[in-house]
């Protein structure tokens, strides 16, 4: 190997290294009101603490919404950057009813678990990815609603939902990559796109899975090369009233079909025009 071409590779492992991008650390919020991007004010080393990190988060850095975070009722962290990263995010613990916001074209980018609580607001209108490229993340939601769409997109991803999971009627919830596990909780979105040919899965167990869209790909897997759908004892219930061309229907491709325990329209829905699906 190159004398020089080793050395500039050790150079860029200890810098690296240095720069905290080959371990987690833990960002603790504190301070109240602010923009995720101020981290020499609100991103601190400790719950409480007074010494602060000298960058934002990145994709291996947990982040802790805690009773140290917010000094009175009502104030907002602001997603205030085109793209914001960690690992898992958690916000238990925090008091004062905190609100979570930022606009619709900012982007929240989760590499591990989400943990949401009921006492906070969610008004972040971004997309939310879950990119976990490990398994064993869990999504508490706390019954909020995901305002933008949702992706779930990680090779060799896999998360669980330890409760009811919503996704705003006018989104879509989109696997990409990975397995999403219901474990029997109900699952609300817009629209299901799992339409590409990545390795995926979806376990439904005894899920409700609620589709609101008035569209013929209300689901959407079109494409179900390396798609494993587990349908359990689940309803996949359609609740789009839409009539005609407008009528949600379960799109399919080559003739492999997907097996389902139990489907439901409420408009002129066209489950028999999709013969290559099954139903129990």
């Amino acid at each position: 190997m190159n004398r020089f071409y080793y050395s500039s590779c050790l150079v860029l492992f200890f810098q690296t290294f240095i720069n905290g991008n080959l371990y987690a650390l833990d960002y603790f919020w504190v301070g109240g009101t602010g923009n995720w991007s101020e981290f020499s004010t609100h991103w601190a080393t400790t719950s409480g603490g007074a010494t602060f990190r000298t960058q934002v988060p990145q994709s291996t850095d947990d982040v802790f919404f805690d009773a140290n975070s917010f000094t009175a009722g009502g104030q907002i962290v602001t997603i205030n950057q085109t793209v914001v990263n960690c690992r898992s995010m958690s916000w238990t613990g925090a008091t004062n009813s905190p609100t979570l916001a930022g606009a619709s074209s900012n982007d929240l980018f989760i590499y591990g678990s989400l943990t949401f609580i009921g006492a906070m607001t969610y008004s972040f209108s971004g997309d939310v990815f879950f990119s976990s490229t490990a398994a064993g993340n869990n999504i508490t939601s706390a019954g909020k609603t995901f305002l933008g769409y949702v992706y779930f997109d990680g090779a060799g991803g896999g998360w669980t939902l330890q409760d009811a999971m919503v996704v705003s009627s006018s989104q879509y919830l989109y696997l990409t990559r990975g397995t999403l596990t219901t474990n029997n909780q109900n699952l609300t979105t817009g629209g299901f796109n799992t339409s590409n040919s990545n390795t995926r899965a979806l376990s439904l167990g005894s899920s409700l899975f609620t589709i609101s869209a008035n569209d013929l790909l209300a689901w959407n897997a079109y494409t179900l090369t390396n798609f494993t759908f587990t349908a359990g004892t689940s309803t996949v219930q359609f609740t789009g009233t839409g009539t005609g061309t407008s009528a949600p229907e379960i799109s399919h491709a080559n003739g492999t079909g997907l097996t389902f325990y139990n489907v439901t329209f409420s408009g002129e829905g066209e489950k028999e025009r999709n013969r290559n699906n099954k139903f129990f």
